[in-house]
């Protein structure tokens, strides 16, 4: 071998392996604009939209920012109508559909609504509900019609009646009334066509109803299911849509469950699901319980649906917020801390989401410690759970066959992707300092154009591929 770079493989040492599963949390892209209260929806491509919510001075928005699938940039869109706090639900044709929401200040007043087509990029107006309202959760039903429940403040008396939106139509027929009203609900489809409508909060603040109501659409009716979350015990919250600001869909673990957080004063959270086959309601029994000291965001259940993440606020000083990232498994209960990290801003109107490459977007909040409405942030950040790291490889040499491929060929570093890494991979390789030296989507890299590094100075390299639901890691070291 001539005096030129040699190119060899190396499992990583402990150390290093150790540093690669740590959660790695760093900045996102500014948003196009100042940004709180906001919906955040991932699509299969891998690009996240934010709908709606509220700007500097507490202006309502009628834009959405979409982050790029490589998680680099946003660009905005313009909505047909301002939304903020709207009832949103993912269709299962994978257009979003949003209605109603407040002006200014926070104040509902809309009535509108409309349908997103991401693949098109469009909005195309939806006709306007019976009653205007906001805070309100909705759902598509098995027969394809979308069910709104719930509204905040005594505007109106939307709080007391549901809505029916038929989309094949289109159009709006209100429900009978609920009986215990209620605003930001959590809406679950069931699988005999009926919905749960649960949680939320008091039309004008404070603690919601804790029955469980059932809407029956054979005949437009509410029914009381249960007269609190678990059986035989009260003062259990179940969670409101507010909380979540994205999709009820997003919720639905692999074995078909929904996975939902329930507070009480004085009592650590308790996770609990929704079995959509049989309308039942369980608690997930974590190993460990969970800590009441900590503020948790809801679930995020991953893009397998097999694990979850929840976002603990450990503590505030000044406007920072500390937190920890923690995985739990929705059938087993195991429960990981995956490692702690602060924020500039307060985490008020802060929307949390899956992205398809399996990290968590973190975006807007308030520059306020008090949570100010007034004044959203335009930052975002990024974490990537550590425990979604895996290793290619357990032994030297080039990997086996379905497995990235790293080559030397003169001065050029050679990385052969296989094509059954889908086009929304994101390909990353870094230094031993974290540096990014190049970052690739798996659809820019086909196999007569693969990843092609070039005078890289001697040292220690991460390569990452991060798939839909699947991470691969893997190192190699230059050395003359």
């Amino acid at each position: 071998m001539n005096s030129m770079r040699k190119l060899a493989l190396f499992l990583l040492t402990a150390v290093c392996v150790h540093a690669q599963q740590a959660s790695i949390f760093k900045a996102g892209p500014d948003m196009t604009a100042p940004r709180m209260g906001h919906h955040a929806v991932t699509f299969s491509d891998g690009k996240t939209v934010l709908f709606g919510g509220h700007g500097t001075n507490f202006v309502s928005l009628a834009s959405a920012d979409v982050l790029n699938s490589e998680g680099t940039a946003f660009t905005t869109l313009t909505m047909q109508y301002t939304h903020d706090m709207p009832a949103l639900a993912r269709l299962a044709d994978g257009r979003i559909f949003l209605a109603g929401g407040s002006v200014d200040l926070g104040i509902p007043q809309y009535a509108t609504s409309e349908l997103y087509n991401h693949s098109a990029g469009t909005f195309t107006a939806a006709g306007s509900m019976v009653r205007f309202r906001a805070g309100a959760g909705a759902i598509q039903l098995v027969n394809t019609n979308i069910l709104i429940a719930g509204a905040w403040w005594t505007h109106n008396d939307a709080h007391t009646y549901g809505e029916i939106f038929n989309v094949t139509t289109p159009g709006f027929t209100a429900t009978k009334a609920l009986n215990n009203p209620r605003s930001y609900p959590i809406v679950v489809p069931l699988d005999n066509g009926k919905a749960l409508v649960l949680g939320g909060a008091g039309i004008t603040g404070g603690a919601a109803p804790e029955t469980i109501e059932q809407y029956d659409p054979a005949t437009d009716s509410f029914s009381v299911l249960q007269s609190a979350l678990f059986t035989g015990e009260t003062g259990w919250a179940a969670g409101g849509s507010q909380s979540y600001m994205r999709p009820v869909t997003d919720q639905k673990c692999a074995d078909g469950r929904y996975l939902f957080l329930a507070t009480k004063a004085s009592t650590p959270p308790q996770l609990y699901t929704v079995n959509p086959t049989t309308g039942t309601i369980a608690k997930v029994m974590t190993a460990g319980a969970l800590s009441a000291t900590i503020s948790y965001y809801p679930p995020l259940v991953d893009t397998s649906g097999t694990s979850a993440y929840l976002l603990g606020i450990t503590g505030t000083s000044g406007v920072v917020t500390y937190y920890n990232l923690f995985r739990v498994s929705p059938v087993t209960g195991a429960l990981s801390d995956l490692g702690s990290d602060s924020l500039a801003w307060s985490t008020s109107g802060m929307s949390v989401c899956m992205r398809r490459n399996g990290s968590i977007l973190l975006s807007g909040g308030s520059s306020s410690a008090n949570g100010s409405n007034f004044t959203p942030v335009v930052k975002t950040r990024v974490i990537i759970p550590g425990d979604a790291v895996t290793e290619i490889s357990k032994k030297k040499g080039l990997y086996t066959t379905g497995k990235p491929v790293v080559t030397r060929h003169g001065s050029k570093i050679v990385v052969n992707v296989p094509a059954i890494i889908d086009g929304a991979a994101l390909v990353t390789v870094t230094n031993c300092k974290g540096q990014v030296i190049l970052s690739a989507q798996r659809g820019e890299l086909s196999g007569t154009q693969p990843l092609v590094l070039q005078d890289l100075a001697d040292g220690l390299y991460i390569l990452r591929i991060t798939s839909p639901g699947m991470q691969y890691l893997a190192s190699f070291a230059l050395t003359r």
